[in-house]
């Protein structure tokens, strides 16, 4: 049976919690992570299904008090912990396992089979048709197609460019977990030989989306962005958002409730700004949640919750 790898910010909660003798509150975890109580609480549950993988009780939150391991589960805890070193399967969350599962499906060029894509998450047969429904809604969003054919597998049907584009906003979400060696499926020496050359396909993107929409791009039915590449003359990075009380109507019948405006002097900058603009507009009730914030403030305490997650 595999066992599961967990993430840098788990695994120092882990270790922390075992360090305590004594019930640990939220507020502690908070602190020492850096991020916030939501994340935390997300970090428990990917734990917490590291630990059921292991056949160890789950970590529980205790009203007023915290978490405490007992000291029955911590000897077989470590244990785990130490040979979790060996093995290869990393649990990923939902939104992880759909950045992934497009990503594979755009890069393969053969179709991709659903034992594939079990073998590559580490999930079920009925996860992966759970997970191909988001998928389908990514894909309709850049105006391609998710087709599927019987004995062959899953395969990404459009536009080249556009598909190429959600390959490109996505797999730089996911460099660390491939820099990690965490996704073995994604052929190293053709992605890492060619990395450089994907700062190119931004040029494309954006050409393709300008002739289409005109100088901004849709990254999802309401969320525009409008942006400026590094040789267009941007002396200095900056960022602007606007959310509107009342959508602005563009072409084909789009509308935009919230709109970004980036510059940025360089493309290491231009991708990181575009990596965070990506994980803003992914979550649907956090983008719900931005447009009816109503005020400045709302909307900044927002957006630092979504980045810190």
């Amino acid at each position: 049976m595999s066992l599961c790898i967990l993430s840098e910010r788990c695994k120092k909660i882990m270790q922390f919690l075992l360090r305590e003798q004594d019930f640990v509150p939220m507020k502690k975890i908070v602190e020492i992570t850096g991020v916030s109580r939501r994340s935390i609480y997300y970090d428990i549950c990917n734990i917490n299904e590291w630990l059921d993988e292991h056949g160890i009780r789950e970590l529980e939150v205790e009203r007023g008090k915290g978490i405490l391991i007992p000291q029955a589960d911590r000897a077989k805890i470590e244990e785990s912990l130490e040979e979790k070193q060996q093995e290869d399967y990393f649990v990923f969350l939902p939104s992880e396992r759909v950045k992934i599962i497009i990503c594979y499906i755009i890069h393969s060029k053969e179709p991709v089979y659903v034992e594939q894509i079990m073998e590559a998450c580490q999930v079920s047969r009925n996860t992966v048709f759970g997970d191909t429904k988001a998928v389908t809604q990514k894909f309709q969003e850049y105006g391609l197609e998710l087709q599927y054919e019987s004995k062959k597998g899953y395969r990404a049907a459009g536009d080249a460019i556009r598909a190429r584009a959600l390959f490109f906003l996505y797999f730089n979400t996911l460099r660390p977990l491939f820099d990690s060696g965490v996704l073995k499926f994604f052929n190293r020496d053709e992605i890492q030989g060619n990395y450089e050359q994907m700062y190119s396909l931004q040029k494309d993107v954006i050409v393709s989306q300008t002739l289409y929409y005109g100088p901004h791009m849709f990254i999802t039915d309401n969320i525009m962005l409008a942006h400026a590449k590094p040789e267009d003359g941007v002396n200095k990075m900056d960022i602007s958002m606007a959310v509107f009380k009342n959508p602005v109507f563009f072409k084909e019948g789009k509308k935009a409730e919230i709109i970004f405006v980036l510059a940025a002097e360089d493309h290491e900058k231009h991708l990181k700004i575009l990596n965070d603009i990506l994980k803003i507009a992914e979550n649907a009730e956090e983008t719900e949640r931005l447009a009816n914030a109503g005020t400045c403030e709302k909307i900044l305490q927002e957006l630092r919750e979504i980045l810190a997650g």
